[in-house]
């Protein structure tokens, strides 16, 4: 049976493979063959040799290769049109430039997951956690009056360089992302366009590149500048929200109704109730 590499861990001379098929089942065999040069992504046969799973040989990615991961509740038609909606209300020409250039040309963006273990770790993760952001975001850009241009153009970038950052939708890291990671990656894009276009790199474009390097929210968390205008500010904490919503609710899935969850990575190991109202 054909399964997909999706990590390894090496240990005393031995490989601990962890695998997935195209159903999403996983299981874990252990190699000693350095030969075989596994790495993340790679699909292999296994079978049972001498009466325990054991990877025969790498294969071919199979034409279903999209199976071997889980996927959004969105399909890439519906996450592309729900983008080219927004994309038709943005006024400034000059920001419709560089969406050309950017989600709309690489269209992995569409296929990407949002992180590689996280929050929004799926094919179509990336484009679905931005567009959550976007939906949110629009009671904000009124009650605070807010540039909608800019927060929009912030959101749809801020993760957008995960396309480059990860490897394999989403298995493993690049060299480039672990080096430089996708905040800068996406500024050198933006800034790539800009002299590509001849696109003078006004204000718009310094206060577009402020929200991307500071979407983290605070240096501790891997901004490279802390938000410093409201537009930032309020893409930092929609990006939070959404990303820590998905984790929480990822994890109330194993939680009976009313019933007290495990320790949940990402809100200080705390417990939280799966609470259900009763009918």
């Amino acid at each position: 049976m054909v399964y997909i590499i999706t990590n390894i861990f090496f240990n005393n001379g031995t490989y601990n493979i962890e695998l997935r098929n195209d159903s999403l089942e996983k299981i874990f065999v252990k190699s000693t063959d350095k030969d075989l040069k596994l790495t993340f992504g790679d699909f292999v046969e296994v079978a049972k040799v001498s009466g325990r799973l054991s990877i025969v040989n790498k294969v071919d990615m199979p034409e279903n290769y999209m199976d071997f991961y889980e996927k959004s509740k969105y399909s890439y038609d519906f996450l592309y049109n729900e983008f080219l909606t927004y994309y038709e209300k943005i006024q400034s020409d000059t920001y419709k430039a560089i969406l050309d250039e950017t989600i709309f040309k690489k269209l992995d963006f569409f296929k990407y997951p949002a992180a590689k273990s996280i929050h929004h770790a799926f094919i179509g993760g990336l484009a679905e956690h931005t567009l959550n952001m976007l939906r949110l975001s629009n009671d904000f850009i009124n009650m605070y009056d807010l540039d909608k241009d800019l927060l929009w153009m912030g959101i749809i970038l801020h993760d957008y360089s995960k396309i480059n950052e990860l490897e394999c939708y989403g298995l493993n890291y690049t060299v480039e992302g672990n080096l430089i990671g996708h905040l800068i990656m996406t500024v050198e894009e933006i800034t790539r366009i800009c002299v590509n276009l001849g696109i003078k790199e006004d204000m718009s474009i310094m206060v577009l590149k402020h929200l991307i390097i500071s979407h983290h929210g605070k240096l501790e968390y891997g901004a490279a500048k802390e938000p410093m205008i409201k537009e930032a500010y309020i893409l930092s904490q929609l990006d939070e929200i959404d990303a820590k919503m998905n984790v929480l609710e990822k994890a109330l899935l194993e939680v009976e109704d009313n019933k007290i969850s495990n320790s949940i990575n990402g809100f200080d190991r705390r417990r939280f109730l799966n609470y259900k109202k009763d009918e």
